[in-house]
């Protein structure tokens, strides 16, 4: 889009809806590391929905069913460790790879504003609100995190709304 279609970083809005808000914060994290803003210049804003925080933890389902919201979640224990088997299939987790895929666990300096939106019925409620508060305290972050909780939602805003 940047160099292609020319269209400025000012006027690009990263989105990402569960893993696609792992995603969101995965490349955040890259153009923070990396620091190229002539190659990969940062967006003017991402909002994260119900991002998933903490990808490895999600190989043990019994983590997903001790939640108090399991009975209101619309996603069953089985399918995110499903998931991850494929995602990193046997992907050998060093550190340089595994800061990407648990952010809860290596929060960065934000390189613009990030939007986290969760349901207050869904297993990662507390874990993303955790997540957005580690965001906002790191020195530098304090005004690039907001954080929004739809009270009576499930998992995935964006497909129950």
């Amino acid at each position: 889009m940047i160099h292609t279609l020319r269209v400025p970083p000012s006027q690009i809005t990263l989105s990402g809806d569960s893993s696609g808000g792992h995603l969101v914060l995965a490349l955040l994290r890259y153009i923070t590391q990396f620091n190229n803003a002539k190659l990969l210049p940062a967006p003017q804003c991402s909002w994260v929905w119900s991002p998933w925080y903490d990808v490895l933890a999600a190989l043990d389902p019994a983590g997903w069913v001790r939640s108090s919201n399991y009975k209101t979640e619309c996603i069953h224990a089985s399918f995110p460790t499903w998931g991850v088997k494929l995602f990193i299939g046997d992907l050998e987790i060093i550190p340089s790879v595994e800061e990407y895929l648990t952010p809860l666990n290596d929060p960065f300096s934000l390189p613009s504003t990030v939007l986290f939106v969760v349901g207050g019925r869904e297993v990662l409620v507390q874990d993303v609100q955790d997540l957005a508060n580690i965001f906002a305290m790191l020195p530098g972050n304090e005004a690039s995190v907001e954080f929004y909780k739809e009270e009576l939602v499930p998992h995935d805003v964006l497909m129950i709304g």
